[in-house]
C-alpha cells in the first residue's frame, strides 16, 4: 500500500511538472510582451520545475529504499560455516485466515535445507471455536505461547506469530524480518552442542540425548511430523487446502542435570516415524533465550 501511494505521488508530481511546462509556453506566447515581467515569470517557473524535479527524485529514492528494506535477506547457501543457529517457533492454526501465508513462508524456508535452522510448528487451540477444529491443535501449545506473550509484554496472543531463539517475536508472515533474524543469529558465536538419536519401535520413539549441564536451563525435546495437509471445511479458511511442515506432535522437558539420558514418546495416531524427526533445544528458564538446538531423523 505504501509503495502504491508513493507511485501515485510520483505520477501527480510528473503531471504537475508537465502542466507547468505547457502553461509556461502558452502564457509566454500570449500574455508576456513585457520583457521584464516575462523574465521574472520564467525564473519563477524554472524554480518551480526544479522543486518538482527534486521532489520526484526524492520519492523515487524513498520508494527504492523501502523496497530494499522490506526485501528478505538472502539466505546463505547450505555448506556455509555458520557458527550460530536459528530456532523458528511458529504459532499457527488452520482456523485463522491470516495463517496460510506464514505456513507457506516456513514451508519455503524448510525446503532451503539450511542445517543451522530448526522449525517448530505449534497449532494453538483457541481458534477451534471458530467453526473448524485443527486436527493438530493442542492446549499445551497455547500455554507455551502465553509464556512468550508475558515475556514480550504483549496484550494478548495472536496468530500467526513467530518467535526466533526465544528472543525476538513478530508477525509470522513477515518474510523480511524472518530472514534478517536468521542472518543475525547465524552470525552469533558457536553454540553449545546437543547430541541426540531417535529410534522407533512398534509403539514408541526412544530418544537418547547428551546435553551440556547448564544452570537455569531446560532441555526440550520435540517429536516433529515433517509435513501434512488438510482440506478445510469450515471456519475462516473454509474451502482451502492447507500445507504444514514441522508440526510439533509432542514436547517434553527435562533438566540438564538428570542422570537419565533417554526419554520415550508414544507414537501418536496417524504418525509414521519413518521420514519424521526429533528436535531438541536448550532454553533458559529466566528469559526464555534458546542457547542451543539440534535435530535428528527417526530411525
Amino acid at each position: 500500500m505504501e509503495n502504491l501511494k508513493r507511485r501515485q505521488r510520483i505520477w501527480l508530481i510528473t503531471c504537475l511538472g508537465t502542466s507547468a511546462g505547457v502553461l509556461t509556453f502558452d502564457w509566454n506566447k500570449r500574455f508576456f510582451a513585457n520583457h521584464k515581467m516575462k523574465a521574472i515569470f520564467t525564473t519563477l517557473i524554472g524554480v518551480f520545475l526544479l522543486v518538482v524535479f527534486l521532489l520526484g527524485m526524492r520519492s523515487i529514492y524513498q520508494s527504492k529504499a523501502v523496497k530494499k528494506e522490506n526485501s528478505p535477506t538472502k539466505a546463505n547457501p547450505v555448506g556455509d560455516n555458520d557458527k550460530g543457529f536459528a530456532l523458528i517457533e511458529l504459532f499457527t492454526s488452520e482456523g485463522c485466515s491470516s495463517c496460510p501465508p506464514a505456513d507457506a513462508l516456513v514451508n519455503g524456508l524448510s525446503k532451503e535445507g539450511r542445517k543451522n535452522v530448526f522449525i517448530l510448528g505449534y497449532h494453538v487451540d483457541y481458534w477451534d471455536r471458530g467453526g473448524w477444529k485443527d486436527k493438530f491443535s493442542n492446549a499445551a501449545w497455547t500455554e507455551r505461547q502465553q509464556k512468550y506473550i508475558a515475556r514480550f509484554g504483549l496484550e494478548s496472543a495472536y496468530t500467526p506469530e513467530i518467535v526466533v531463539n526465544g528472543n525476538d517475536e513478530f508477525v509470522g508472515s513477515d518474510k523480511g524480518k524472518l530472514y534478517r533474524d536468521i542472518s543475525k543469529y547465524s552470525a552469533d558465536d558457536e553454540q553449545e552442542q546437543i547430541h541426540i538419536t531417535a529410534n522407533a519401535s512398534k509403539n514408541n520413539v526412544l530418544v537418547n540425548y547428551n546435553s551440556p549441564q547448564l544452570q537455569d536451563c531446560m532441555l526440550y525435546i520435540a517429536l516433529v511430523q515433517d509435513s501434512s495437509s488438510s482440506q478445510v471445511k469450515g471456519g475462516e479458511n473454509e474451502g482451502r487446502h492447507l500445507e504444514h511442515v514441522n508440526i510439533v506432535r509432542n514436547l517434553k522437558a527435562v533438566t540438564t542435570h538428570e542422570i537419565q539420558k533417554e526419554i520415550s514418546f508414544a507414537i501418536p495416531p496417524d504418525f509414521t516415524p519413518s521420514g519424521n524427526k526429533v528436535i531438541a533445544f536448550l532454553q533458559r528458564n529466566k528469559d526464555y533465550r534458546i542457547v542451543a538446538a539440534s535435530e535428528c531423523a527417526i530411525n
